[in-house]
């Protein structure tokens, strides 16, 4: 009898330890899989800023079950496609663990390696692209390389055409989008230029000429008609780099009038726009501009007369900081501008509006402002901001040729709201009021509202409307006048009628007020193009102008309409 107790005691330890083995055996092979802990509102808002899927958070995987759905899926569109998953679909993986928006990492490992890859991107930073990313991730048979073709109509500010893949990659990243927009987009992408890759940039450079008719040459109330050319040159250069981003964009342009060589009309303009991603939430921004045109006769700081026209040049330059604080953004940045006028008539003369001026180099000034800006970022499709600047512009000389000193101390507070209802709405939109308190006495302060507007919206897949206002304070040299706020607003629409005809078509007006001196002007223009693609290389453009100028000034209004016919070389 004791040996028989032995014995079963025996084997009762020997089944209670293989058991607590096979246990901890079981524990340690589900705690060996790698389990990626969820991350922050904040780190999920940066990797969507920079074109980045969040880390999935597979907590369950290692028990064999299918993975929580991502909370942000339902409420997220695709930078390129604009498709926004079914808020229904996202959560379906809990009922059968089929058909999710995005396939995520399955449990046995076999997408390990490319969700360790999107990890290691994210703790460095590196925005890679959203497509790739998402094929890997998807587990596509053909991904997409970090870095693919540039779409050239995006380049240029045009939202036609959302996506370069194919229908086929359409279909299975995104199931529920309709196939005919992915064969739509395809069949319009075939006459977008391909540009040059030149190292790690594609420049898009382009050339076009055309001629026409106008029955107002200098833009006056004295004009006569007459034939004229236009050259524009143009060039696109953008980086593809995985971080940080340099663009820029060249456009030239001049009009010329054989039989009236004197109002010749030369412009050029250069946007310059860099950013230096330094960490994850603190970015480097850095823009320079350049702009020259010719000043109309109706200006009236122009002299009566003046057949030689002023050359108004400006200049930018401006760097800021960014930086994500929790739910918080933060700007903080400074900006120099200068406006240098030559040409024209010197000394004291009377204006086109019969104001006693000024030479136009007196004009040139320098402008200097520091800004601070506050904002919302919540992820919410409308997000609040405010936004306070100072600063000073300072005259060339310590007065102009009659005796004034027109330097000023600027203050400026606006608040707006940056609007993101993508794909079908989006931009900008703020009004403030600005102040720049004169050190002369005997003129008044330049002072107004301040209203600024930059919107999108694309009410369907090939129709793009742009919204735009501006207000612009100007010094002058008109005798008692401080300087003009002017107030713009314009409104265009782009629509492809076919895969290869683009229709163009805007209206705008402005209305410009001078402080110190009675005088109101408000002007007019609308305009009405047609480009015919002939192949990726080539298109034929033609356009129609009209420009109206009503002013308060005796003899200053004037009608103008011109129409032109060119060419369009592209690579």
């Amino acid at each position: 009898m004791v040996r028989l107790s032995i014995i079963a005691i025996a084997l009762l330890v020997a089944q209670t330890t293989g058991c607590l083995a096979q246990s901890q055996t079981d524990t340690g092979l589900r705690g060996s899989t790698p389990v990626v802990a969820p991350r922050t509102l904040t780190e999920r808002r940066i990797d969507r800023q920079r074109g980045l899927r969040p880390p999935e958070t597979n907590a369950r995987a290692g028990d064999g079950l299918p993975p929580l759905p991502d909370p942000f899926d339902a409420f997220s569109t695709d930078s390129d496609t604009g498709a926004t998953p079914n808020r229904s679909n996202v959560f379906r993986d809990l009922d059968d663990g089929n058909d999710a928006p995005v396939p995520r990492a399955r449990a046995d490992g076999a997408n390990s390696a490319t969700q360790a890859d999107a990890d290691a991107a994210d703790d460095t930073g590196s925005a890679l692209d959203s497509n790739a990313r998402t094929d890997r991730l998807s587990g596509l048979e053909n991904p997409r390389p970090a870095t693919g073709p540039l779409d050239a109509r995006t380049l240029r500010g045009s939202t036609l055409s959302r996506d370069p893949r194919s229908a086929t990659d359409q279909a299975r990243t995104f199931p529920g989008r309709p196939d005919a927009d992915a064969l739509f987009q395809e069949q319009e992408q075939t006459y977008d230029p391909l540009g040059l890759r030149l190292g790690s940039f594609v420049v898009l450079p382009s050339l076009t000429v055309t001629g026409g008719y106008t029955d107002n040459t200098s833009q006056s109330s004295t004009g006569n008609g007459g034939a004229f050319y236009r050259i524009v040159p143009e060039v696109i250069a953008r980086s593809d780099w995985s971080r940080h981003q340099l663009d820029a964009t060249f456009r030239g342009s001049f009009q010329g009038f054989p039989s009236q060589s004197d109002d010749n009309d030369p412009a050029a303009n250069l946007n310059v726009n860099g950013r230096v991603d330094v960490g994850r939430a603190t970015s480097v921004n850095l823009i320079g501009t350049y702009d020259l045109q010719r000043e109309d006769q109706s200006n009236p700081d122009v002299s009566t007369g003046d057949t030689d026209g002023i050359l108004a040049q400006t200049i930018g330059a401006e760097i800021s900081v960014s930086r994500l604080v929790g739910l918080i953004g933060l700007t903080v940045g400074g900006s120099a501008t200068r406006d240098l006028f030559t040409g024209g008539t010197l000394g004291v003369s009377v204006g086109s509006g019969g104001a006693t001026i000024t030479g136009s180099d007196d004009r040139s000034n320098t402008e200097v402002l520091g800004t601070l800006r506050v904002s919302l970022e919540n992820d919410a499709q409308i997000r609040p901001f405010v936004e306070a600047s100072a600063g000073r512009r300072e005259f060339d000389g310590d007065g102009d040729a009659l005796g004034f000193n027109r330097d000023s101390t600027i203050a400026e507070l606006r608040g707006g709201a940056v609007l993101d209802l993508a794909p079908k709405l989006s931009g900008e939109i703020s009004a403030g009021y600005r102040n720049e308190n004169v050190n002369d006495g005997n003129l008044e302060d330049l002072r107004g509202i301040v209203f600024d507007a930059s919107l999108t919206w694309s009410p369907d897949r090939v129709t793009l409307v742009t919204l735009a206002g501006a207000t612009d304070f100007a010094p002058t040299t008109i005798s008692g006048a401080t300087g003009s706020v002017t107030y713009s607003g314009t409104a265009s629409v782009r629509r492809s009628l076919r895969k290869n005809l683009t229709l163009d078509a805007g209206v705008g007006v402005s209305f410009e007020r001078f402080e110190g001196f009675p005088q109101e002007d408000i002007r007019t223009n609308a305009n009405l193009g047609l480009t015919w693609d002939l192949n990726r290389n080539a298109a034929i453009t033609t356009q129609y102008n009209f420009d109206r100028l009503d002013s308060t000034a005796n003899g200053s209004d004037f009608n103008s309409n011109s129409i032109e016919l060119g060419v369009r070389i592209q690579r």
